[in-house]
């Protein structure tokens, strides 16, 4: 039987984010604003305001990123499925 993609999707296989590798840029990346993180919070240590407000920066940055990523996949899914309905249409040329 062949495989379904639906079901892989449905059934949480595919398409979730700890089934789907990461580039060797974006660890890179990502290790960058850990290290830059520490180096930052040594500096603002005594100062709890400051480590407060910049731990409220950084879950505001990463919930808008999530909900940023979850409308790019939206409309990816989207896009996928109109290309898939016009490929399966017969191609008729306009304006011939």
């Amino acid at each position: 039987m062949k495989k379904s993609t639906i079901l892989e999707v449905f059934q949480r296989d595919r398409g979730m984010s700890p089934n789907i590798p990461m580039s060797d840029e974006y660890y890179k990346l990502i290790a960058k604003v850990c290290d830059l993180e520490k180096e930052f919070m040594k500096k603002i240590e005594a100062e709890p305001d400051l480590t407060k407000q910049l731990q409220e920066l950084e879950n505001a940055i990463d919930a808008a990123s999530s909900v940023e990523i979850d409308n790019y996949f939206v409309e990816g899914f989207k896009i996928g499925l109109l290309i898939g309905i016009e490929a399966s249409e017969p191609y008729e040329p306009s304006g011939l």
